[in-house]
């Protein structure tokens, strides 16, 4: 059921930053701290295998899984490749001895980037990342916000992982294998985020390159007087227009079209795009389940981040919870939209 999954929740305005939902589950009642504390009840907090002290949203470090691909879409642009450009996927991608498999047995057939995105073919990625190299994919994740804090008022935040060789040398004294680069190319591998940085990532994407700060806090009062907190532009991610439409149009398709793995987020009257993962980890027998988007897609005022820890499939799991809040939300919001 729902209620036993462990992970995380966050919705943010996209155009500036402010969080309106921000979830860690488990959780515990402040009410437990707010006198003298036994052993038993400290020990029993600070042993749960689920970890309830520990601020999912902004401390949890996750393999991103297929909700980083965009990113990697974004290197491969840059590299030069056609997204109408087809490859043919026949179950996986072979190097040497060595094959990285599809999900799907038998393969996705003929694949473009769009399909690829829409149907999350994992042997795409691995053929254009080994073809391009690590780079571009390092320095568009950089630019989307991996690996660092996004600078959110709220403290404990963690910057999380983004492999170099540089890095895996001074970490592991070892070298840098193709293997690295094709893993981190489906977000799996070294690749570590935490939701925040998830939600910001997908915030630059429907804000067309524009980063603002995501904060908690609406306003500060000082001699009686509330000052609103404005919205902090951070950076600008300078990629051509053209990148985001191509991404943008994925992104809704993988909600819209019947082979897209997000069917669930469908919503009469209302444009979403998204996309979902399923993260492998050592710690779960089951994957992480990731969904990541926005809506209205073509004019973006809201965007999510679901995580569900060791829960499964992404668009099967994290897909309904997604949609919940979306439904909830429109309840309350929806003429504004």
């Amino acid at each position: 059921k729902e209620e036993n999954y462990t992970g995380a929740f966050i919705a943010m305005e996209a155009k500036t930053g402010k969080i309106i939902t921000m979830v860690s589950y488990p959780n515990y009642s402040l009410s437990t701290f707010s006198s003298q504390i036994s052993y038993d009840e400290w020990n029993k907090i600070l042993h749960d295998p689920r970890r309830p002290l520990n601020n999912k949203t902004i401390s949890g470090e996750y393999p991103p899984g297929s909700t980083f691909k965009p990113f990697t879409s974004f290197a491969f642009l840059e590299s030069g490749l056609d997204p109408k450009m087809q490859m043919f996927d026949n179950g996986y991608y072979q190097i040497g001895k060595w094959k990285w498999r599809a999900w799907k047995r038998g393969g996705h057939g003929y694949v473009d980037m769009k399909k690829a995105i829409v149907e999350s073919v994992n042997p795409y990625f691995y053929k254009y990342s080994d073809e391009y190299g690590y780079e571009g994919i390092v320095k568009v994740a950089k630019d989307f916000g991996f690996g660092q804090e996004t600078g959110i008022d709220v403290s404990g935040e963690k910057k999380g992982i983004l492999p170099t060789p540089e890095w895996k040398k001074k970490t592991y004294n070892q070298g840098w294998f193709k293997g690295d680069t094709i893993n981190m190319s489906i977000g799996q591998g070294y690749v570590l985020t935490s939701p925040i940085q998830i939600a910001e990532a997908y915030a630059i994407l429907a804000n067309r390159g524009v980063a603002y700060k995501p904060h908690v806090v609406d306003y500060l009062e000082r001699d009686g007087k509330k000052e609103y907190i404005k919205p902090e532009v951070l950076h600008r991610v300078n990629y051509p227009a053209s990148y985001y439409k191509v991404m943008n149009d994925a992104l809704i398709s993988v909600v819209n079209l019947k082979d897209g793995t997000v069917k669930a987020l469908r919503t009469p009257g209302l444009e979403i795009a998204a996309k979902s993962g399923s993260a492998q980890n050592s710690r779960y027998e089951n994957t992480h389940a990731w969904v990541a988007g926005y809506f209205p897609a073509e004019n973006p005022k809201i965007v999510f981040t679901v995580l569900l820890e060791g829960a499964g499939g992404g668009g099967s799991v994290a897909g309904p919870v997604a949609k919940k809040f979306i439904d909830k939300y429109l309840e309350y919001y929806g003429k504004e939209i």
